[in-house]
């Protein structure tokens, strides 16, 4: 089985529909139908929940909660006893520096993880690492050979930019101005404004479906002004390093592609736009793996 996953810094999806957020703390939380409860290697974890912090390490690859996740959303995807082969991702900026690292942590070995009370052995007997949000040319080659491309991927952590001439990458960029910086600034004004004493993890639902206090829906146009700063940061930065004007497709993607939505002349949401990256990188990895 070749299964794609796309570690991000705020949620952990794959190629096979698993979604959670990209939190892992060690202990154990009596709280059993809202959390994942985690036991490898002897130690239990607590993985996806909402109080724990966000993982906000630039090198992946070395954190071991990377690894946590990625092989957690593989056991909630597999049988007992599995053969895996596995495509992952890292950001433009930090892929050749981590990729091996990465990839040696996955590869070629078995793991043995009690997910919720159920046991999972699974063997990964092949993985590899590709560039975070290149996926989608790769994908669809035929529509992009003979054109000019801009992916933007907008995650938690980061915004990458990537810039292909037909399925030549030339060009990418890594900004930390992902979700979390927002997510951050919206809850500092909401507990400022409101006299609330909300956390960043609060933030996404806020912005997705508003706040209530004693039953009713409050007025949160006052965070318009932090919304459009940080589109604007976005913009303002890839205009300075991409052609945007030059552009044949101009491609948005990642969990922060909807809520933010730039404002740029003919781009494109993909579909299933937080799962795009694992999506990707199965049809990568059935050609890389099996081709």
């Amino acid at each position: 089985m070749i299964i794609g996953v796309d570690n991000g810094y705020t949620y952990t999806k794959n190629s096979k529909g698993i979604i959670f957020p990209s939190k892992v703390r060690e202990g154990e939380d009596l709280d059993i139908n809202n959390v994942i409860r985690v036991e490898y290697q002897g130690r239990n974890y607590i993985v996806g929940e909402k109080e724990s912090n966000y993982t906000v390490d630039t090198n992946k690859a070395n954190d071991e909660k990377t690894l946590l996740n990625i092989i957690t959303s593989i056991g909630m995807s597999v049988s007992n006893k599995s053969n895996i082969k596995v495509m992952t991702g890292l950001p433009p900026l930090h892929y050749k520096a981590q990729k091996e690292t990465l990839k040696s942590n996955l590869i070629d070995r078995n793991f043995n993880i009690k997910i919720n009370g159920d046991n999972k052995s699974f063997r990964i007997s092949d993985a590899d690492v590709f560039i975070q949000g290149a996926g989608p040319v790769f994908q669809n080659p035929t529509k992009y050979i003979n054109s000019k491309t801009i992916v933007i991927d907008i995650g938690g952590l980061t915004v990458d930019v990537c810039y292909f001439e037909g399925l030549k990458l030339l060009k990418y960029r890594t900004y930390t101005l992902g979700m979390l910086k927002l997510y951050s600034n919206v809850i500092s004004q909401i507990n400022e404004k409101l006299e609330l004493d909300l956390i960043v993890a609060d933030a996404e639902k806020i912005l997705n479906e508003g706040i209530k206090i004693y039953g009713e829906q409050q007025d949160i146009t006052f965070l318009k002004p932090i919304l459009d700063s940080h589109i604007n940061n976005i913009l303002t930065n890839i205009k300075l390093d991409f052609p945007l004007k030059t552009m044949d497709h101009i491609i948005q993607i990642g969990g922060g592609s909807i809520c933010l939505n730039l404002d740029i002349p003919n781009a494109e949401i993909l579909p299933n736009s937080q799962f795009i990256n694992a999506y990707c990188y199965e049809e990568i990895g059935k050609v890389r793996f099996d081709g």
